[in-house]
């Protein structure tokens, strides 16, 4: 019963507060984009382009760019409280950050995202900061939001290793983060180009995933996701990637779980052809992804080679 003491205490935590000035025009700006999305059925980037504004947190005003953030419908369903990409201007940041969202909480499942993600930082894996704020947009309160943190240099620093390269792996190429910075910095130019080679050397089997991925973290990323009942996680679309360049190894981040609940179902499990099915299922709505890694050239020849299952076990 632990719990009736936890609630009654939840109730007079403190909670940051974040309060919001937009102009009107710029605020239809951004509801106009999210009636555009919401006749989509998701949100494109053309959606997210962003409108200034002005944060006062911490009895200090901040000037900033807002945008809709997320892909998925649920980040904008409700009538008024939306999912806010936020990005600090005048070489400021908040809360120790640059970029940062602001996410209704649902989106991350309330707490299965801050769980997951103190489990991976105990393991020595890169976690995004993350946090609860009560936020105020134009003097109408919104009440709560999960605060999450964006990629980019701080998140590296704060977590306590060297500054490296940032990326998705999509299937025409490497989508690199912060790609004006590295072109300006040799050493992040020199650490891209050993990235680029030692991908394309993994595509080709030219060396095995073990010298190319920190497989000890990637099978606890898998570890944490089974935890969580939640594969979405290690999603490749999903999933960022860091290059370390002390080890030249490629580590996960990781971070969307959605809800911990017996509402969720998710499974993830190979037949004898190393075809993966994945299923995920919301209070909401029951999305299907047909997930093959025969045909993820990434995914399957990382999870597939002995030194992962190693790992895993």
């Amino acid at each position: 019963y632990t719990f009736i003491k936890k609630y009654f205490t939840s109730h007079i935590s403190n909670i940051d507060g974040f309060y919001i000035d937009v102009k009107f025009k710029n605020w239809e700006k951004i509801r106009y984009y999210r009636e555009m999305a919401l006749l989509r059925g998701s949100i494109t980037e053309e959606m997210k382009l962003g409108v200034p504004g002005r944060i006062l947190y911490n009895n200090q005003y901040f000037r900033v760019e807002l945008s809709l953030t997320g892909l998925m419908i649920d980040h904008i369903s409700h009538p008024n409280k939306w999912s806010l990409a936020v990005k600090v201007k005048d070489d400021k940041t908040i809360k120790g950050m640059k970029k940062f969202a602001l996410l209704v909480p649902h989106s991350r499942g309330y707490l299965t995202d801050w769980i997951a993600t103190e489990l991976l930082m105990s393991r020595d894996i890169i976690g995004l900061r993350f946090d609860f704020a009560n936020v105020s947009i134009n003097g109408k309160d919104y009440g709560l939001y999960y605060l999450e943190e964006r990629y980019e240099k701080r998140l590296i620093e704060n977590n306590g290793f060297r500054e490296g390269i940032i990326f998705k792996i999509n299937d025409d190429g490497l989508n690199i983060y912060g790609m004006k910075k590295i072109s300006e910095v040799k050493s992040l130019s020199n650490q891209l180009n050993t990235l680029r080679r030692l991908v394309n050397s993994f595509l080709t089997d030219k060396i095995e995933a073990n010298k190319l991925f920190d497989l000890k973290k990637f099978a606890s990323l898998c570890v944490v996701s089974d935890i969580m009942g939640q594969k979405h996680a290690i999603l490749r679309d999903k999933v960022r990637f860091y290059f370390n360049p002390i080890t030249n190894l490629i580590e996960p981040i990781g971070r969307e779980w959605g809800y911990l609940k017996k509402g969720v179902l998710s499974k993830l499990r190979k037949s004898n052809d190393n075809i993966t099915s994945l299923t995920i299922q919301s209070p909401d709505q029951r999305v299907m992804h047909d997930t093959k890694l025969k045909k993820d050239k990434v995914l399957k020849k990382l999870i597939d080679s002995f030194q992962f299952e190693e790992q895993d076990r």
